[in-house]
């Protein structure tokens, strides 16, 4: 039997074709878009894994034989205020406390005084 023979109404046919289109509709406006081929080009500054390996290594012997007990977090501090502090004098790691009381200099605002420096 016709499945379409049961349809006597006209509109009902063409409700069953109006719902693949609304799903359609539905459908997001731009398809995802496959991810950029794979270069084999290596970026002319890119960081070596030798190189991680040997960072890893060195953070690994100060962590186990420097003369006082040091933690991870204090370690990697100190790392990336020598990775700033070989790049030029101006360039600085600055922590939370630090950045804030760097910014408050710049500023003019205290917070706390309920006052702000302004020059005239």
């Amino acid at each position: 039997m016709n499945p379409f023979s049961l349809l006597k109404h006209a509109g009902a046919l063409s409700c069953l074709t109006l719902l693949p289109l609304s799903a359609l509709a539905q459908a997001p406006a731009a398809a995802p878009t496959a991810p950029p081929a794979a270069t084999t080009e290596k970026p002319q500054d890119a960081v070596s894994l030798d190189e991680i390996k040997r960072f890893v290594a060195v953070f690994r012997a100060v962590k186990a034989g420097y003369v006082d007990p040091i933690d991870d977090k204090t370690l990697m501090r100190a790392a990336i205020r020598g990775l700033l502090l070989d790049l030029d004098p101006h360039s600085a790691y600055l922590d939370a406390d630090q950045s804030q009381a760097l910014n408050e200099a710049a500023s003019g605002a205290y917070d706390g005084l309920g006052l702000e420096v302004v020059q005239q």
